[in-house]
């Protein structure tokens, strides 16, 4: 019965603390870097990488964001084309199907232009935002941006079923 003393447990649990740790610190070092390389392959993403590039701002909330987007997009380079959708007043659940019709229309004519990647710049409800990723996924490569602090910034890639980078790295594992 000395085995039980409270002393042994102790030490008992000490051990079953430091075993427990090393799986948690394992897997802390294994999703530091996948973000890792995200983030590399993200800026590796960044810009202009395709020969014709357009850029589409879509407001839909009632402010109107393509001022700021062509002084976003002055800055990537020149000749960039900006398509825009826009509702002055905002937008109603019943006029969704209708938008969507007009943007499968946008995205034919930027795939019959031959648009090689599309710089997408939203100001919607998050429904909306979701349709949208939904409709320009499986195309050419989708860059999105989120307005932050005054200006925009690059946040990530849609194409092909994935957000650009995770499924590789899953390949990679």
């Amino acid at each position: 019965m000395n085995w039980l003393s409270w002393d042994h447990i102790g030490h008992l649990a000490d051990l079953l603390g430091i075993v427990s740790a090393v799986p948690f610190l394992g897997t802390a070092a294994y999703f530091l870097s996948r973000a890792r390389r995200l983030r590399r392959h993200l800026r590796q993403l960044e810009g202009i990488t395709s020969a014709r590039p357009a850029a589409l701002a879509v407001s839909l909330a009632g402010t109107r964001i393509r001022p700021a987007v062509e002084d976003f997009c002055a800055g990537l380079g020149p000749g960039m084309r900006i398509y825009e959708v826009q509702r002055a007043r905002g937008l109603t659940p019943a006029e969704v199907p209708r938008l969507l019709l007009e943007l499968q229309g946008l995205k034919n004519r930027l795939q019959d232009e031959g648009v090689s990647e599309v710089h997408l710049f939203l100001s919607c409800p998050l429904a909306v935002a979701c349709a949208i990723g939904a409709l320009f996924d499986n195309w050419v490569p989708v860059k999105v941006y989120q307005f932050n602090q005054g200006r925009y910034e690059f946040w990530t890639t849609l194409h092909g079923g994935y957000v650009a980078g995770l499924a590789r790295q899953e390949e990679e594992a």
